[in-house]
């Protein structure tokens, strides 16, 4: 199953997608196992062009750090580097604030993304996590707010 926005007026100028969500282990059993064992095949588009497109990518730990980044922090919100604990190659995806706007960018990409406004930023992130949560619970049977608000790390 997979959600574009490209025909929906005003949609995003960024969008965070994935397809073939599943785990990796036959069962998850802990909090580490949630972060790192459920996986999809992600890319990231701005404006058409996709900047980043990964295989096998934890995307409920992706998920967990673009959650605190958005949620925890107190505004204006920080630059956000995305170091995954299964690659050597960090950041896996950042993104830099530039006046009121940010740039994506990725580990082995030789340019950054163009200018993504605020608030298109903050709706792609929202809008990921909205999707994560509902198929993480049908796909692969996994309750998310668990795991991104850290509960006792453990499930």
């Amino acid at each position: 199953m997979r959600h574009d926005l490209d025909c929906v007026p005003g949609a995003s100028v960024i969008r965070f997608q994935f397809e073939r969500l599943r785990r990796d282990v036959p069962e998850i059993k802990s909090w580490a196992d949630a972060l790192l064992r459920v996986v999809g095949d992600f890319r990231i588009v701005v404006s058409s062009n996709v900047v980043y497109s990964e295989t096998e990518y934890c995307v409920v730990e992706f998920g967990y750090h673009l959650h605190r980044w958005l949620v925890c922090q107190s505004p204006p919100l920080p630059d956000f580097a995305y170091n995954s604990m299964e690659s050597d190659d960090n950041p896996v995806v950042w993104f830099e604030r530039v006046g009121a706007d940010w740039r994506l960018g990725a580990f082995g990409q030789d340019s950054v993304s163009e200018r993504i406004p605020n608030a298109d930023l903050k709706a792609a992130a929202r809008a990921f996590l909205t999707e994560l949560d509902a198929r993480t619970r049908t796909e692969v049977d996994l309750q998310l707010l668990p795991v991104l608000v850290d509960v006792g790390r453990s499930l």
